[in-house]
């Protein structure tokens, strides 16, 4: 039942997507048919992944919405469309990617910091692609910030034992009761 609905609400987004292109609102071009695309395929891969038991489909899901959002906005012209910002909005897109899952798998810390790493590096390209920070500013950063990548991958995996420790203790606890 609850497959048909995502089916149903896809075809209907479909439809008014291609409605609205009959319509001379906006035409489907390449750029335009790889960004519904791909929006298309994060709607059915994110609601597959809600009604999944372990939410399997909703990292990729949510991927793959965010980059297709992302190369809407370039086609829109809301980001100017160069390979900086490309490969900007492709790492913020993983970043918030995993921060979604995160919100709905609590249980590995990884991906809270993977996805925020991910969105910082975004965010630098951003600025530099706008010429907000130059050249020699980002990379200034980077090389004095860079040991918090080994910080934070260590924190991580310090946090993911303890979750898993305090998993196992609480599945021990609810089978002795």
């Amino acid at each position: 039942m609850q497959r048909r609905m995502v089916v149903g609400w896809v075809l209907i987004i479909i439809g008014v997507l291609i409605l609205l292109h009959q319509l001379n609102v906006f035409s489907i071009n390449r750029a335009a048919s790889f960004a519904l695309a791909s929006i298309f395929l994060g709607l059915v891969l994110f609601f597959r992944g809600l009604y999944h038991p372990l939410h399997k489909g909703i990292l990729s899901g949510s991927f793959f919405l965010f980059l297709g959002l992302a190369i809407g906005a370039m086609r829109l012209q809301l980001l100017y469309p160069n390979d900086s910002i490309a490969l900007a909005a492709i790492l913020i897109s993983l970043g918030l990617a995993h921060l979604v899952y995160f919100v709905f798998v609590k249980t590995k810390s990884s991906n809270l910091i993977f996805g925020l790493v991910m969105i910082a590096c975004g965010a630098g390209l951003f600025l530099y692609a706008y010429d907000f920070l130059s050249y020699w500013d980002l990379k200034s950063i980077i090389h004095q910030y860079w040991p918090v990548l080994i910080i934070l991958t260590g924190l991580s995996i310090l946090i993911d034992g303890l979750i898993k420790k305090w998993m196992v203790k609480k599945q021990k606890k609810i089978q002795t009761t």
